[in-house]
């Protein structure tokens, strides 16, 4: 891996609640556990919840796979982490070390109008509304507690990941280190 590809599928990630691990519906009618098995779903939800995406490219098993990638790309000795800051947000990120420059850049623009970016999404990331929420810019109050929920991404055709939430981060990082 040497380029990203294009950033089309974008998975929300929002903060774990009490249950949140026995919702059926996290990939709609897709595969159980959006392809997952029960421990490493488990797992995970521990740290973060899969928000619903509500289209069936995120349910049959892109969500797996790409953290998988990652999980392996540090295995391998290749992962990096690191942070940039956003609008005055720290923005945690986990990628493939070829790429982690490409990686920096590609979720500067996701934070960015998509008209201006020309990224066309399956759907919307939220990650606007994060860094809005989180800097005290929101313009509609009414839509701040959605922007807090949302605490990190993964992206699924260049499998990389990012938090604006550290602990989540941090605790992701020490499950694909170890």
């Amino acid at each position: 891996m040497t380029e990203l590809r294009s950033t089309y599928l974008v998975q929300r990630l929002k903060t774990p609640y009490k249950g949140n691990a026995d919702n059926p519906f996290n990939f709609g009618g897709g595969l159980l556990r959006g392809g997952m098995n029960e421990e490493a779903y488990r797992a995970l939800n521990q740290i973060f919840t899969f928000d619903y995406m509500g289209s069936a490219e995120f349910e049959f098993g892109a969500v797996p796979k790409a953290i998988e990638a990652i999980a392996k790309g540090f295995a391998e000795g290749n992962g990096v982490t690191g942070q940039i800051v956003i609008d005055g947000v720290p923005v945690y990120y986990l990628t493939h070390k070829n790429v982690e420059k490409e990686t920096m850049k590609r979720i500067g623009d996701l934070a960015k109008d998509p008209y201006i970016t020309k990224i066309r999404l399956k759907e919307w990331t939220a990650f606007d509304d994060a860094i809005a929420a989180r800097n005290g810019k929101m313009k509609d109050a009414r839509r701040i507690p959605f922007g807090m929920e949302c605490i990190g991404w993964i992206e699924l055709d260049n499998c990389f990941m990012f938090f604006v939430d550290k602990e989540a981060f941090e605790k992701f990082k020490e499950m694909v280190e170890s």
